[in-house]
């Protein structure tokens, strides 16, 4: 008799990309894993998304938010779902990414019992041979992520798998049990460092995080905040980088990470300042004054 194959429960987080999210769900459409279901989660677009969906894809389920929830708490609608539906795995994926069709089939195959998450690699979709992510290790004084080989050509040779201390939240298979174990997105970070946090709780529980570069995508980078450098995106990535490490610096890391990110404030008003992006640059500032004041759980 055959053991019937993992069920896998895909759930992508839309806000006005109608586009982006017609291009993921397809290339989600051309998985070759069978078994294989997917929620849309919408946070209360107004480009006409969740109608476009139920039209080209009318057996895509639908979470339709009355508002724009951010990135951790629209995620965990879907994967609550899923869990509720008995999903075997949880992989979340951004929609602003395509898949190639054996992505889903060659993850599956490197989950085991001390695996927390798995993630693929990740390519820019403008540049398909050149790497945006795949993970990287973390610097244990400052907290900072340390990534050998993004934006570099892919050279084509890779171990199966690749141990990584943290991966990107573009796309994460997430088995049942660390869900269990490490629980769902911190709902605290609206946008950005979110990934970060979750890998952190992931190593702390001792669970293993691996990328498979058989597993592919193609990453359209920062489509959904509008672009890199732009006024929401600097100010969310100011705000939630205060949260993450006023969160996780402990002890000695304290004055180390606040002399750290107080240098790298600085270059980033430097940069800014350069490139007259005025707009930005106050919206940079006023990210990390909030997050300054913000609670920390």
């Amino acid at each position: 008799m055959n053991t019937p194959l993992p069920l896998v429960y895909v759930v992508t987080l839309n806000w006005n990309g109608r586009q982006d999210i017609l291009d993921c769900l397809s290339s989600l459409k051309r998985q070759t894993y069978p078994n294989l279901h997917i929620i849309s989660v919408d946070n209360h677009s107004s480009d006409g998304s969740p109608q476009a969906i139920s039209e080209q894809f009318p057996d895509v389920e639908q979470i339709i938010n009355p508002e724009d929830y951010g990135f951790g708490k629209g995620l965990n609608l879907g994967m609550v779902r899923a869990v509720e539906r008995n999903a075997d795995f949880v992989f979340t994926v951004s929609n602003d990414t395509l898949l190639d069709s054996e992505c889903v089939a060659h993850l599956i195959q490197h989950t085991g019992e001390d695996v927390g998450l798995v993630a693929p690699m990740i390519y820019y979709a403008g540049q398909p041979q050149v790497i945006w992510a795949i993970g990287g290790k973390t610097n244990r004084w400052t907290l900072e992520k340390l990534s050998f080989w993004d934006g570099r050509p892919d050279p084509g040779q890779w171990p199966d798998v690749i141990e990584q201390d943290f991966v990107t939240g573009c796309a994460l298979l997430f088995p049942r049990q660390t869900l269990s174990r490490v629980g769902y997105w911190d709902e605290n970070f609206f946008m950005y460092y979110e990934d970060s946090d979750l890998c952190r709780r992931v190593r702390c529980t001792g669970l293993r995080i691996l990328v498979v570069p058989a597993a592919k995508m193609w990453h359209k980078v920062a489509a959904s905040s509008g672009g890199t450098a732009t006024p929401t995106e600097r100010y969310w990535m100011a705000r939630s980088s205060v949260h993450y490490f006023r969160k996780h610096a402990h002890g000695w890391q304290v004055p180390v990470v606040l002399f750290w990110r107080s240098g790298s404030a600085l270059r980033t008003t430097g940069r800014l300042a350069k490139q007259k992006k005025w707009p930005a640059l106050r919206s940079y500032w006023r990210g990390l004054f909030e997050g300054l004041k913000e609670k920390i759980a």
